[in-house]
């Protein structure tokens, strides 16, 4: 069974909570295993004033006072108090362009190395910002993965560059993410219409009532432009040599699963032995909808691919053998 420990989680609705402090003393001889926990909790253990020792139930109000900062939110599983190999990995970034297999990509890594998920920026796009906290401690402690739509802004290359020794920059015909992105719409319209925050633009209310084509339309305004500048931007980062960058694509994901992988663990230095290909369900419980390369041909009108392919232009069609029709 795995161990949570979540602050918030102590306090039922009447405010009161069952605190066994042995149960915390547990823990805290539990996870000497790891370097790190143990310090962390016996420092913020020793912040609670007066936490009795003995079994029962207690009005913990004072504590919650002091939560905020003596535990912020932490989340301990069995995972993070193992003895974990995966420890020894470095620290892996895939940035990728919105709607290109990310989340299936990282789970890929994540399962096949048994590494843990970390997230290191606010997770906005077309605009993002790395939080340079957890970038260290997903490079520090080894055996995290994390998958990003960074853009490659002054700043968030300033604080990479500081932590990070390599990624990874993972791109999709804009086309094709252009239409897997309207369906990623409609269903965070359906989930959570704060989730439209995170983007910008980001489509009112009477985007949802419009017809599919006049939909395209509005997003071959918005948001296409905004992904042919984002690409952009990174394959200048990319071509430029100045970091140490491994372009990949969608269609590498597609054509080659395996092959992709392979050279994404060359590229981290990481042996094949290590990695142990994982059962995966493509589903949306991965993101992973069609999985198709050209769908944007069936979904876009004669006049809309053109407008299309002026944005992406010539010149990235060509690099990739994007097909313009």
């Amino acid at each position: 069974m795995g161990i949570k420990f979540a602050i918030q989680g102590l306090f039922n609705q009447a405010g009161y909570a069952v605190l066994r402090t042995d149960s915390l003393r547990a823990i805290l001889d539990h996870s000497r295993r790891i370097e790190g926990y143990a310090s962390f909790l016996e420092e913020k253990l020793a912040e609670i004033p007066d936490l009795p020792p003995e079994t029962g139930r207690s009005n913990v109000a004072a504590i919650l006072a002091e939560a905020p900062y003596i535990f912020g939110n932490i989340e301990m599983t069995d995972s993070m108090l193992q003895p974990n190999a995966a420890s020894a990995l470095p620290g892996i970034l895939i940035n990728t362009v919105p709607k290109s297999g990310t989340v299936y990509l990282y789970s890929l890594l994540q399962k096949g190395l048994q590494m843990e998920y970390w997230p290191i920026s606010l997770g906005y796009f077309p605009r993002d910002l790395v939080d340079h906290a957890k970038l260290k401690a997903l490079c520090s402690k080894g055996g995290r993965v994390s998958g990003q739509h960074l853009d490659p802004s002054p700043l968030n290359l300033s604080i990479l560059q500081r932590y990070i020794k390599k990624w990874v920059v993972h791109i999709r015909d804009p086309r094709s993410v252009l239409i897997s992105w309207m369906h990623h719409l409609e269903r965070l319209w359906k989930i959570d219409r704060s989730f439209l925050l995170s983007i910008y633009p980001s489509p009112d209310e009477k985007y949802f009532s419009l017809g599919w084509h006049e939909k395209i339309a509005w997003n071959l305004d918005n948001f296409l432009p905004e992904v042919a500048k984002w690409m952009r931007s990174w394959l200048r980062i990319v071509d430029s040599g100045k970091y140490d960058i491994l372009l990949t694509t969608y269609d590498d994901l597609i054509r080659d699963e395996r092959a992709l992988v392979s050279r994404l663990l060359v590229f981290y230095g990481i042996p094949e032995s290590a990695f142990l290909q994982p059962d995966i369900e493509k589903s949306m419980q991965v993101h992973y909808r069609s999985g198709r390369i050209d769908e944007w041909r069936e979904s876009l009108s004669s006049p809309q691919i053109t407008i299309a392919n002026r944005i992406v232009g010539k010149d990235l069609l060509e690099r990739f053998n994007w097909s313009a029709q």
